[in-house]
């Protein structure tokens, strides 16, 4: 636009008298300010958008940084996560071994304690005087006893209570 300004100032000069030249000069001498500074509010305003992008695109930037951070941070919490889920599932596995191994031994407890009571029923027969009946000992749980006294005792071959010597035989 301001070169056709231009060339319209030469066509004036050319063309015109001295008089009207100066009354047309000063139109477009006023026409052309009009336009100038309009001209320059829009490049104002272009500057000023462009400085208001450039912080937009700081602040992006900024954000796109951070979230990348973060981005990494989660990348880690997820390999921990993961490592610890793989060390729990071994602890696991190793909880599973203890027990199997406790109730294997727990058995074994059990049968070890059968084959005492066994043991010492063998060898508190009823041809010493006393079994294990007479202390309260119940093979058979649902088998119905003597009512026993206060030591324990169900009177078997004379065994129980005794005012004089206490609990025996």
């Amino acid at each position: 636009m301001r070169q056709k300004n231009i060339k319209k100032n030469n066509k004036f000069n050319n063309s015109c008298n001295q008089n009207e030249c100066n009354n047309k000069n000063l139109i477009f001498s006023s026409q052309f300010n009009s336009c100038i500074s309009e001209c320059n509010k829009f490049k104002e305003m272009a500057n000023q958008k462009c400085q208001q992008a450039e912080c937009a695109m700081n602040r992006a930037n900024k954000i796109a940084q951070e979230a990348q951070e973060a981005e990494k941070r989660a990348e880690a919490l997820k390999r921990q996560a993961i490592e610890e889920c793989k060390k729990a599932n071994e602890l696991w596995e190793c909880y599973e071994e203890s027990a199997n191994s406790a109730q294997d031994l727990m058995e074994e407890a059990q049968c070890c304690l059968q084959e005492a009571a066994k043991c010492y029923r063998d060898c508190y027969k009823d041809d010493v005087g006393c079994n294990l009946d007479d202390f309260g000992y119940d093979e058979d749980e649902d088998e119905d006893y003597d009512c026993y006294d206060e030591c324990g005792c169900n009177h078997h071959n004379q065994c129980g209570c005794n005012s004089n010597k206490g609990c025996g035989c």
